[in-house]
């Protein structure tokens, strides 16, 4: 120990330098590794080294001989590792001051190995480590002394001072130059920068990459199952996903946070919005998601709550359906929030082209599914308008009773169809009493005295008096529903608050959503696709009078209707409401109250019915320094042959409006009717709406101008015809009465000038579309044609859907085309310039 301290302080270098001569390198590996880690320089040729501390000289006797003989190592501390030695060997390097040897084999040198020569060269009080048994017995009396001089057992004293040895060896020194004390420190062995930069990378934004990646097509993955188990019902399924798929989001958006610091500070983040706003759209998403099951639930509690009480007279003045009802309203409210942002996302990423909506595939799927949300958006704000009316409509001060009109669009008539059934229903306390049904035949049997028909009832339907059935001839519910409810109390003595008209495409939806019922009364199933055939079979085939087929069709349908929507598990409130909204929308429900307040709501909301819906401008987004043209056009159908033919007529209207350069405006409305009925012609009374300053009024049918009738001219008519007929304030009417035999098709050209002028740069144009109850089919196409130096541009409107900017928008010179079925109330609005 004393000589080698004794070497470490002469050496002046700032590190230990050890020399290892092998006559095969690779083999002490280990022991190089050990130097070097703690704190060496390691040299293999002689030459090279100025100044050492460490001889480690590794090979069989001879090459072990020649390399000391040509070696000055007066100065080093010497290991000889010497490869299969014998004894004699051994003996012959005693000569040497500081040496030890230890004797091994070839393959003896590993990790554990390397430990023990080590400790022995450093610590040890031998001079010979045998690390294989000596092939010779050698008598060396001083080595013979020394060896049996020390113990081979180490106590725990022994393993402290080893340890300390250690430490004082490999702990950096002090030097002593002039009489001044310099801290020795050693350079500190470090990795190759490459290799250090490779793995800084992989730890600090591979792996977060890699992260990023696996939990953000989870999230994906996730969003998507849970809105399809939403779509099929399984409500609580769809939970469990939605939970694992927050958690993924999150994870998403901490890894996207690591992954993007970097390019944060490069300012680089212009180039990655794509993730950042798919991770947003994904939270969004998510976030309706776990709205709308809350609102289902709400929604069955609210359902339940209010048909609790339904064929009892038993009420309380309990008022949790209105607590449940306010519970609702709000999450309602806050989903169209959280499906507003989920629209504003997708419009930030259509509008990026960033990431995959480089695409234009996908920039045309991100447009459609802005436009669905936004529908469903529409639904939501509808639905939870709609819940705004039971606090006036429950019967929580007094008993309220509401008339159901049941409309055949299978024989269509102007608000949706012909009125076969009825069904009364009362609310007292927020809760449902009573859903009585009764055949119309029966209540109309009921009426005492006579009331006149309009014109085309009597002379086309050949009825000398007025009934309910037909109660529903005027196009606006607003005035049909009044009349109905007139007719109800004169015939069955029973004043009523409200009318609600309920068209055949309604309860057809709500078949879809609750899936076929099987008939109580009957051995029959009814679904969403017979539906039609078996109203058709009900209300018709075997109908006679006296019969209440229809009336017990009717009644245990819609009583099955409502026990299956109260316990059907796989409806989701939020689809229900969406459905009834869209209902509203398609005009297969339509309202009518007696209090002017919530006449004025329905009227505003555009469920009332009214024909036609108002002035295009009061939908039209203008400036205070612009003018706004109104225009419009609507055709009302009912069907006088006292058939079902409508289930096999399909119908078109194409209207093409020219400006000229002046600016007057001239339109021709082509109506198409096209009978695909196998045995039935179709005899249709047709009620054309214009606006009210219409000049120079052509109707002719298939190019043949129509006979006009006289309204004083009380005989039969034959043959085609148009009259002039009492209409709203605002605008003109019109009748066509036509017939469309089997498997023909017959057009109605209407051709007009209006009075009003456009003028570039000052007018904005609007024309309205209003749809008629019970047709959710009708192809429609607007052409607009200006001159070639005017200019056109779509301008926004509130309050009603727009077809503007739309997929059935299409552009040409001097011309706008619009393509739509007509299943809504629709604007078409633009600004003119030169």
């Amino acid at each position: 120990m004393s000589v080698s301290l004794s070497i470490l302080e002469k050496s002046s270098s700032a590190y230990q330098d050890a020399l290892i001569l092998s006559d095969d390198l690779p083999s002490v590996n280990a022991i190089r590794e050990f130097l070097v880690t703690n704190g060496c320089r390691i040299f293999t040729k002689p030459q090279l080294l100025e100044s050492g501390s460490y001889l480690v000289v590794h090979g069989d006797y001879d090459f072990v001989k020649s390399s000391l003989a040509n070696l000055d190592y007066s100065r080093l501390k010497i290991l000889i590792l010497l490869v299969n030695g014998s004894k004699e060997e051994v003996a012959s390097f005693s000569y040497i001051a500081d040496v030890k040897v230890v004797v091994c084999s070839e393959e003896c040198i590993d990790g554990s190995a390397t430990k023990k020569i080590c400790t022995f060269f450093f610590t040890g009080a031998l001079p010979v480590l045998w690390m294989i048994p000596p092939k010779k017995i050698y008598r060396n009396e001083v080595f013979e002394k020394k060896e049996s001089s020390v113990s081979r057992t180490q106590t725990v004293d022994d393993v402290l001072r080893i340890r300390k040895t250690m430490e004082e060896l490999f702990s950096p020194p002090t030097a002593h130059h002039g009489g001044k004390g310099k801290k020795y420190t050693p350079k500190k062995i470090t990795l190759n920068p490459w290799m250090a930069g490779i793995f800084i990378s992989v730890a600090l934004f591979i792996v977060p990459i890699l992260w990023f990646l696996v939990v953000f097509f989870g999230s994906i993955f996730g969003v998507f199952t849970s809105s399809t188990l939403l779509k099929q019902g399984d409500i609580e399924r769809a939970k469990e996903v939605s939970r694992i798929s927050s958690w993924s989001i999150r994870q998403s958006d901490s890894a996207l946070t690591v992954v993007l610091a970097p390019v944060y500070l490069l300012g680089l983040e212009s180039h990655i919005v794509f993730p950042e706003r798919m991770v947003s759209l994904l939270r969004s998403v998510n976030d309706g998601l776990e709205e709308a099951y809350t609102s289902s639930d709400l929604g069955k509690q609210f359902f339940a709550s209010v048909t609790s009480a339904l064929g009892s007279e038993n009420t309380t003045n309990d008022k949790a359906p209105l607590a449940t009802m306010m519970k609702l309203k709000n999450e309602l409210v806050s989903l169209y929030g959280t499906l507003g942002r989920v629209e504003a996302d997708f419009v930030r990423l259509t509008t990026c082209h960033c990431g995959i909506f480089y695409l234009p595939a996908v920039q045309r799927m991100g447009e459609s599914l802005t436009e669905r949300i936004s529908s469903l958006r529409s639904r939501i704000s509808e639905a939870s308008s709609l819940l705004s009316l039971y606090p006036q409509i429950g019967g929580f001060r007094e008993k309220k009773v509401y008339l159901l009109l049941f409309q055949n669009s299978m024989e269509l008539r102007p608000t949706g169809g012909f009125i076969g059934s009825l069904a009364l229903v009362t609310f007292a306390d927020g809760r449902l009493l009573d859903f009585s049904v009764e055949d119309v035949y029966t209540a109309d049997g009921q009426l005492k005295g006579h009331v006149d028909p309009p014109p085309p009832i009597s002379l086309l339907l050949g009825q000398e008096h007025w009934y309910l059935r037909d109660s529903n001839w005027n196009p606006d519910f607003r005035i049909s529903g009044e009349k109905a409810g007139w007719f109800y109390e004169k015939e069955m003595g029973i004043p009523v608050n409200g009318v609600i008209g309920i068209s055949l495409p309604f309860v057809s939806d709500l078949l879809g959503l609750v899936g076929p019922i099987d008939l109580p009364d009957g051995n029959d199933r009814i679904t969403k696709d017979n539906f039609f055939a078996k109203s058709l079979y009900y209300t018709k085939d075997t109908f006679f009078p006296g019969s209440t087929q229809k009336k017990d069709f009717l009644g245990s349908l819609s009583r099955s209707l409502i026990d299956k929507l109260l316990h059907a598990r796989s409806i989701p409130t939020t689809t229900l409401l969406s459905t009834l909204g869209s209902a509203l929308d398609m005009k297969s429900i339509l309202l009518y109250f007696s209090d002017p307040l919530l006449t004025r709501f329905v009227d505003q909301m555009g469920w009332s019915g009214s024909a036609p819906r108002g002035d295009a401008c009061t939908f039209v987004v203008i400036t205070s320094d612009n003018e706004c043209i109104s225009d419009g056009a609507m055709v009302v159908e009912a069907n006088v042959g006292v058939n079902k033919v409508n289930y096999s007529v399909k119908r078109d209207l194409v209207h093409d409006i020219s400006f000229s350069e002046e600016g007057s405006i001239s339109e021709t409305m082509t109506y198409t009717i096209k009978n695909t009925a196998g045995a039935e012609a179709y005899g249709v009374y047709l009620q054309v709406i214009l606006p009210k300053d219409v000049s120079q009024l052509t109707f002719s049918l298939d190019g043949i101008p129509l006979a006009a009738r006289e309204e004083k001219d009380r005989s039969k008519p034959i043959g085609p015809y148009v009259e002039e007929v009492h209409g709203s304030s605002g605008a003109k009417t019109f009748g066509v009465s036509l017939t469309v035999p089997v498997q023909e098709v017959k057009r109605l050209i209407v051709t007009y000038n209006r009075l009003s002028i456009v003028r570039p740069g000052v007018s904005t144009y609007g024309f309205l579309l209003t749809k008629q109850p019970g047709v959710d089919d009708m192809n429609t196409e607007i052409r607009l044609t200006y001159p070639l130096y005017w200019n056109a541009r779509p301008v926004k409107s509130v309050r009603l859907r727009s077809i503007v900017g739309k997929s059935e928008f299409l552009a040409k010179n001097s011309q706008l085309v619009y393509n739509t079925v007509l299943s809504q109330d629709a604007i078409v609005a633009v600004s003119f310039s030169k």
